[in-house]
């Protein structure tokens, strides 16, 4: 992935600026020159990297300081000042939200598709929970961290093909390709429904997966409060549901007695 690094950042104006135009990197000069900084302008550049670092979407910020710097005193007043610039968290809209649960409570054959975890151990929680009260397989399809655990009763490995091709709804979890183009085929009618602090990996240069709703947020957080509004509904579809978990834990229970015979 390419990266894009601005130098000669001199104060907060002309960070925002670079970050504004879409700079990853920004250079801080702090070494002689017309555009040097002071160990008392960093202190405000650094604070404002902070920020973005724990905004959405979280995030490494890199910034460069000549050892002459620092070697240099720091103003210890303000090394221990509380932040003055808070991160920026975003949210899916409630509509956005609404028009998710629709889709997943109304699909006969709803997928959960993950590669990059659920977001923390509390949003862990709630989606195995959610996965197994709707009765929804869970596939982590090249996945860097898990979703839900590897023994749990709606995981049912690692290969989507016989399910997403079934699949009338998908809620794909933070995954850069949730399926091949070239191996797995949708049916017409499948809903797509991505969520991710960047569902559409905006920085991908070429990435065309459907997406019929994309919910923008901590993953852990959009988990629970999908969980939570797809809650009410559930009564009126017990019977449905425990039927389409009993054939989700056998298949689930066949992939878990394979593992174990490979292993």
């Amino acid at each position: 992935m390419i990266r894009v690094k601005i130098c000669g950042i001199m104060d907060s104006a002309m960070a925002v600026s670079a970050a504004t135009a879409g700079a990853d990197l920004i250079g801080l000069v702090l070494a002689p020159s017309r555009r040097q900084v002071t160990p008392e302008q960093a202190l405000d550049i650094v604070d404002r990297a902070q920020a973005i670092a724990l905004s959405t979407p979280k995030g490494p910020v890199y910034l460069s300081l000549p050892r002459e710097v620092l070697c240099q005193h720091c103003p210890a007043e303000d090394l221990y000042a509380p932040s003055r610039m808070a991160p920026g968290t975003a949210a899916p809209t409630q509509t956005a939200l609404d028009d998710a649960v629709r889709i997943l409570i109304a699909a006969k054959h709803p997928l959960i598709i993950a590669q990059r975890g659920a977001g923390n151990a509390e949003g862990f929680a709630i989606l195995s929970e959610l996965a197994d009260r709707w009765g929804i397989p869970v596939v982590h399809y090249w996945a860097l961290q898990l979703a839900v655990a590897s023994d749990h009763p709606m995981a049912v490995g690692t290969e989507p093909a016989p399910w997403v091709e079934e699949a009338d709804a998908i809620l794909v979890i933070d995954a850069l390709a949730p399926w091949s183009r070239a191996s797995h085929q949708l049916r017409v009618d499948c809903k797509v429904i991505h969520v991710g602090p960047d569902p559409l990996y905006s920085r991908i240069p070429v990435r065309n997966f459907p997406a019929d709703v994309s919910l923008v947020g901590e993953v852990a957080d959009v988990i629970a409060s999908l969980s939570s509004r797809m809650r009410p509904h559930h009564a009126a579809r017990s019977a449905m549901l425990t039927k389409r978990r009993r054939r989700v834990a056998d298949w689930a229970a066949a992939v878990h007695a394979a593992a174990l015979l490979k292993a």
